[in-house]
């Protein structure tokens, strides 16, 4: 990890960091019982993962050249900003990159996702942006044989691709 930077007012109620991160983490595989923190969930499997960052900003903005998260088969990847990070709705500017997603892989993970019995796979581009209360997406994504247990209900073998040449407004 390399840490380049500034913080302007470090011992402050207000510290103004300035900060460039560049990391890169290979994570073993850990469960809840191995981390002695009580906000972690019981129950909790991670499987083994690689972590990439590089990024740069501050309290009010920060911008990522790459933030990267690979478990397994799932490869995830975050380029853009999210800005005004202090005010009541934070604004995003951001590109989400899915090489591949294998959900029976991310099963394991917790409880409630055992319970649901995940499987397919897929890929997928989003773009978000605008103010996270009511924030824009568009994108593409291919998926095939998603299936899961909802309610008692099982449902199974989804396969297709979801096209937005224009945005979609959700609302939080």
């Amino acid at each position: 990890a390399d840490i380049k930077g500034l913080v302007r007012k470090p011992f402050s109620d207000n510290p103004e960091p300035d900060l460039a991160v560049n990391a890169k983490f290979d994570l073993p595989a850990f469960k809840s019982a191995d981390l002695p923190f009580p906000q972690v969930p019981p129950g909790l499997q991670v499987p083994a993962s690689k972590v990439e960052v590089a990024a740069s900003g501050g309290m009010d903005s920060v911008e990522f050249s790459r933030l990267r998260l690979a478990l397994g088969k799932n490869d995830l990847e975050v380029t853009g900003k999210v800005k005004s990070m202090r005010s009541a709705d934070p604004v995003l500017d951001l590109l989400l990159k899915c090489r591949s997603f294998a959900l029976d892989e991310l099963t394991p993970v917790t409880p409630e996702t055992r319970e649901m019995k995940l499987g397919g796979t897929g890929f997928f581009a989003l773009s978000l942006s605008g103010p996270l209360s009511k924030f824009l997406v568009g994108g593409k994504m291919k998926f095939q044989g998603i299936g899961a247990t909802v309610a008692g209900l099982p449902l199974a073998d989804f396969t297709g691709t979801a096209f937005s040449s224009s945005t979609t407004n959700i609302s939080l």
